[in-house]
């Protein structure tokens, strides 16, 4: 008896954030026959492919194409294996230019919290920025994305800074997030 397995996860169009788009599509192709293992070639070339793989792999390319709006599909109808168009994806949706990572890096450095927002929001939006970037394969000290979050905080927050500041030698962004 075969059961039919449905996925909720919406089409990947250009407003949607890719890096968390990319977990969940790996995760559908894992849970059907681990199909995933068509994203890393199978650990070897093409020309090595078994006919069972060479299977596997357009039925990934398929149910990858299944979760693609139609703009973004259009662009990617050349791709004739599931790498093939996961990179093409990751090119389109989460260009690692020089550009696009400064853009990256200004929302994260003019990152700063109103008055009104709420605090959780707020982290939200900072684990957002930092998920993009790490998506774009940039690196930053953890000691020193501590210390950009708690500058991203408001005036009405000083003391809560000093505090944290004055209280220890070192600081971890995860020792921030506990004391928000």
């Amino acid at each position: 008896m075969s059961t039919s397995m449905k996925f909720d996860l919406p089409l990947l169009n250009y407003d949607t954030r890719f890096s968390l788009w990319q977990v969940k599509m790996r995760e559908i192709l894992a849970q059907t026959h681990d199909y995933d293992e068509a994203l890393d070639n199978f650990g070897k070339r093409k020309a090595e492919w078994t006919p069972e793989e060479t299977h596997k792999d357009q039925k990934a390319l398929a149910l990858i194409q299944l979760y693609l709006h139609n703009d973004i599909l259009q662009e990617c109808l050349k791709e004739k294996t599931s790498t093939e168009l996961w990179l093409k994806l990751e090119s389109i949706c989460m260009s690692k230019d020089l550009t696009s990572k400064m853009q990256m890096k200004m929302k994260l450095f003019t990152l700063k919290m109103k008055e009104e927002d709420s605090v959780m929001t707020h982290i939200a939006e900072f684990k957002k920025i930092m998920a993009d970037l790490v998506s774009m394969e940039v690196k930053y000290d953890d000691e020193d994305l501590g210390l950009l979050l708690l500058c991203s905080l408001p005036n009405s927050y000083a003391n809560f800074r000093d505090t944290i500041l004055l209280s220890r030698d070192e600081l971890t962004l995860k020792e921030v997030y506990e004391a928000l």
